[in-house]
């Protein structure tokens, strides 16, 4: 009897901390989530090499969506393993096994190393982390209905909290896979990775356009770091997208947009469209760096007490693994609420016209909105109407 009420105890334990590691203060929408992932081929571009040897059926694209489900009384709720799981498939579509969870786990470590975080944290708190329950139901039926899309092409086990959330309002959020144009190995800080991870986005949007018949016409695209800079080259290349969000300030310094313009379709006057831009601290950010857009209504967010991962989960892991990106800037789980709760009112008012989600972006509302003092700095910067522009 006292062993069973040790073990139940040890149990409970690991429980409630596995729980903790994704407990925030936001307040998810009227749906459940559903999420579905494979590996879609684009048959008119070359395969990756080295990679996907037994699937020569063109360029191996790993898309992940987050959608309003229906899920079945009986349905149980993903643990995050199982979206670290997905990090293999992104290498080689394959059956999970215990080799590849192994390079899968391995993969993870070395992500959190190449962002500066410490392997020896993560170690720490990896089992309970992994059986950790998730807001989402993996292959839940999709609702019926029309809703928004979001791309967010970032590692789908670093951004799973704000994606959840987002769907959990109506929306689809998708999120690609980033590989080089012909190698493995993501093209950072250069043309051509820009390039082919919008080529990737737009075979995505075709990819679930189909299979997805609640896929609304609005399109917003988010990004953090040069992701935002992508995103910020699709919006110059298709019309459709109404919005975009960056997170971290990517397209706030100086080599991005000195790497944007060599674009062969750069052109800021295509970007008219709203943009919402969260920055924090860094020593590369440059707020002025935006007054390189002036045909958008651009809104300036400074979270002082975060730093550029922070915008991902480590913003709100910092509580429950302190130190797992080093020493802390700030609060940065109210940081991450507070950036989730003001991209969710952009998307809200810029592709579902609400204008409760609006009333959060004027100036005085941050005071009134509930927002700890010194958290949030806003900025707004009206954009110039291209009829009116003689220069």
């Amino acid at each position: 009897m006292k062993i069973w009420v040790l073990v139940f105890v040890a149990q409970f334990v690991q429980h409630v901390s596995a729980q903790s590691f994704f407990k925030t203060s936001l307040r998810h929408g009227p749906h459940k989530v559903g999420f579905k992932a494979g590996v879609h081929y684009d048959i008119g571009r070359p395969p990756i090499e080295g990679q996907f040897t037994r699937f020569q059926q063109g360029r191996a694209v790993h898309i992940s969506v987050w959608y309003p489900a229906k899920p079945k009384p009986n349905h149980p709720p993903m643990i995050y393993g199982e979206y670290v799981d997905e990090i293999s498939s992104m290498l080689n579509p394959t059956e999970i096994n215990k080799k590849t969870r192994n390079e899968s786990i391995h993969q993870f470590n070395v992500l959190l190393s190449q962002l500066g975080g410490d392997s020896l944290v993560l170690e720490k708190y990896l089992g309970p982390l992994l059986n950790s329950a998730t807001s989402a139901y993996r292959n839940a039926l999709a609702q019926s209905g029309s809703f928004p899309l979001v791309f967010y092409p970032e590692s789908l086990h670093l951004n799973n909290i704000l994606c959840e959330f987002i769907a959990s309002y109506g929306y689809i959020v998708v999120s690609v896979s980033r590989h080089g144009t012909f190698l493995p190995d993501f093209e950072w800080q250069t043309v051509s990775g820009i390039e082919t991870l919008i080529q990737d986005c737009q075979f995505a949007l075709t990819v679930v356009s189909k299979e997805f018949a609640s896929a609304g016409k609005p399109l917003a695209v988010m990004g953090t770091g040069m992701n935002a800079s992508a995103g910020l080259g699709w919006m110059m290349r298709n019309p459709s997208i109404n919005t975009l969000i960056s997170l971290d300030g990517g397209i706030l310094t100086r080599y991005e947009y000195e790497l944007i313009q060599k674009s062969p379709f750069f052109n800021n006057r295509r970007v008219t469209n709203p943009l919402l831009v969260m920055h924090s601290p860094h020593e590369a950010v440059d707020a002025e760096m935006i007054n390189h857009y002036p045909y958008a209504d651009r809104y300036m967010l400074n979270f002082p007490e975060l730093r550029e991962f922070y915008y991902l989960n480590f913003g709100v892991w910092e509580k429950s693994m302190p130190g797992i990106l080093g020493p802390s800037p700030g609060n940065t789980k109210a940081g991450f609420e507070w950036m989730a709760r003001y991209t969710l009112s952009f998307l809200d008012w810029q592709l579902k016209h609400s204008m409760q989600g609006k009333i959060i972006f004027e100036e005085a509302s941050i005071e009134q909105s509930g927002v700890p003092e010194g958290l949030v700095e806003f900025t707004f910067k009206q954009g110039i109407d291209l009829d009116l522009d003689v220069n």
